[in-house]
Formats: C-alpha cells, structure tokens, sequence
C-alpha cells in the first residue's frame, strides 16, 4: 500500500478498494489545504456483495455505482468547516421530515427510514437516500427497502448535481415509486415529482414556509415551517 493510502478488503475476492488522500487548495482553517479521496483502484461488486461489504466500512456509507462502491457524500462534505453551516442545515432537514413523515403515518403500513437503508435500483445500482418512506412488509433483517413509495433527497455541495439527474432517473425507473422530492436547504422550496396515473412524471415547485406538501399517495400534508424548523435559512427563495 502507497504512503496515505487507504484500502478496504472487498471479502468476496480477496482484493482491496483503495482511495489516496490528495491535497487540495489551501482553505480556511487548514494549514496544509484540504484534503480529499481519490480512487486509484477500481473494483467491481456485485449488488449483493456491496450490502454485506458496506456494513463492515468503518467510514461511513458508500452507494454502488456501475459496479463501484463510492462514498455516500465526499470527504469535504464532512468537513469541519461544513457541519458549522451546510452540513448543520441538511441534517436537521433530514431529522425533521423522519419526525413529521413517522408522526404522520402511524398507524399505516407504510414507515420512514434515512440512509441507513438502501434502495436497490434496476439498473444494480445501490443507493442510499436521505429520507425514505417504504409501504412493503417489514424484514428486519433485510438490507434494503422492499417497496419505496417516496424518496426525498436533501441537496448538498457534492450530491446537487447528480441528485437532481442521474439518480432523479434511477429513482423515476423505480416500480412502487410514486413521489420524489428534492429539497434546497439554503431556502424555503422544495420541487416534487409525481407519477400520473399513466405514468408520466410531473413537476412542481412549491415555495416558502407558508406553503404545504402534499402527499396524497400517502394521504399525509406536511407544512413547509415543519420541514425548515429550526434551519437558517441563506436566502430567499424567491
């Protein structure tokens, strides 16, 4: 292993998944730049081979990308510098919708999860959603949902890009998915994206504290000041 290397036995083949710590630019509150992890090899997993490697990681989730295992959220999203601002905001967004989506549909079959759960999608890919609600049985030890009818991404530095593309088509492949819902922590909006009875998506923008989300697959509505409690918001989202 290479001077600041860093592997994880895959214990399937006897092989290794290895990222390099590289320096960065120099940032606020490091003397020597910031540091990131870059792949230097590349191995492929099987969908049920990731599931059981992932448990293992001593470094928090990772998602399974055409065959490669990748960290759930970049090393600088967890930056010190981040968990005083941004990162602060997406976790108490994400703890309030598993607070407001468990209030709301107790008593249903259908329940909320965080990214401790996977989603496995068609294409064998692994992914792992901020915020999930699953109208399947309940298997306590399975390792992913059975039947997600709703996912909502909270958007990040890292995450933004591919949770508003790739994975907004990944998701919409999905079979029991009826809602998915993107949420902007810097300001009061939120787009969601529903499945019609004829299966085209629609897109809508529903914007500031004083407006709802509404669930009608779930019969839940949600009040956008519930889903932004206790969040500075950056901006106005107008």
């Amino acid at each position: 292993m290479r001077d600041g290397e860093r592997c994880h036995g895959f214990p399937f083949r006897g092989v290794a998944a290895c990222w390099t710590r590289k320096s960065k630019g120099a940032t606020i509150g490091s003397a020597g730049g910031r540091r990131r992890m870059e792949p230097v090899k590349r191995m492929r997993m099987t969908p049920e081979e990731f599931l059981v490697w992932d448990l293992e990681q001593p470094d928090g989730r990772h998602e399974l990308v055409d065959g490669i295992p990748r960290p759930q959220h970049p090393p600088e999203d967890d930056a010190p510098r981040g968990m005083t601002g941004a990162r602060r905001r997406h976790d108490r967004i994400v703890v309030n919708l598993v607070a407001e989506f468990r209030n709301r549909l107790r008593g249903s079959k259908c329940t909320p999860s965080t990214a401790d759960a996977s989603v496995r999608i068609p294409n064998g890919n692994i992914r792992r959603p901020d915020v999930a609600v699953d109208c399947g049985p309940f298997r306590p030890d399975a390792l992913d949902l059975e039947a997600p009818a709703l996912i909502v991404e909270v958007l990040s530095k890292s995450t933004r890009a591919s949770d508003q593309q790739e994975k907004l088509v990944e998701y919409q492949s999905l079979p029991t998915l009826m809602t998915y819902v993107i949420v902007h922590p810097d300001s009061a909006r939120i787009r969601v994206l529903r499945r019609q009875l004829d299966g085209v998506w629609s897109s809508e923008e529903i914007i500031g504290l004083d407006s709802v989300l509404a669930l009608p697959d779930l019969s839940i509505t949600i009040p956008l000041a519930d889903i932004f409690e206790g969040v500075t918001l950056e901006r106005s989202p107008l």
